[in-house]
């Protein structure tokens, strides 16, 4: 039993999520409770600002975490929990018709993430290779948006822009990835 627990333990998110993938559900969603509810927890309260809504937030992820595993193909399991989390604030935010703050909101994150989730591995190396083509702020813009899965505030807060601009930049970068890759037919 010893080796069975450690065997959580020390895997990997990607381990983890093949383990997963292969029935062990309960010990996988409870290893990833074990190391990311912290998480969870800080940015729910960054966008609630209340330890209650916070901690709802929480466990209405870890409640559907294993369903919301079963419909995605999660490439990078900590930066897709963190835009599940950040949208399930948000949806919790519109319920109570709390004002967002116009800084924390997010532009069509539930599109992106979708969009995201769907891309082969072969696409995803396609489009970070064709970042390099992309003019600054676009590469920078992109990258961070896609990437490192950054709101548009952290991304203007980061690069000294205002949210307008990084909103432009990542919608044209993404824009031009496209046609590139479409030109190349590599990537409909």
């Amino acid at each position: 039993m010893a080796i069975f627990k450690t065997k959580y333990k020390t895997a990997t998110d990607e381990e983890l999520l093949h383990y997963f993938l292969d029935g062990d559900e309960k010990p996988v969603i409870e290893q990833f409770y074990k190391r990311y509810a912290h998480l969870i927890m800080g940015t729910a309260l960054k966008y609630c600002r209340s330890t209650e809504d916070a901690e709802d937030i929480v466990m209405t992820i870890y409640l559907h975490l294993a369903d919301k595993l079963r419909k995605h193909s999660v490439q990078n399991f900590k930066a897709w929990l963190h835009m599940v989390t950040k949208n399930e604030c948000l949806m919790q935010l519109r319920k109570k018709n709390y004002d967002i703050p116009y800084e924390l909101k997010e532009f069509s994150l539930k599109q992106d993430e979708e969009e995201y989730d769907s891309l082969t591995d072969i696409q995803i190396q396609l489009v970070l290779e064709s970042l390099n083509d992309l003019q600054e702020p676009q590469r920078a813009c992109v990258y961070r948006f896609y990437i490192e899965k950054n709101t548009y505030a952290e991304i203007a807060q980061e690069l000294h822009l205002d949210i307008n601009t990084v909103k432009s930049a990542i919608q044209n970068g993404k824009r031009n990835i496209k046609l590139k890759l479409s030109n190349r037919n590599e990537f409909i």
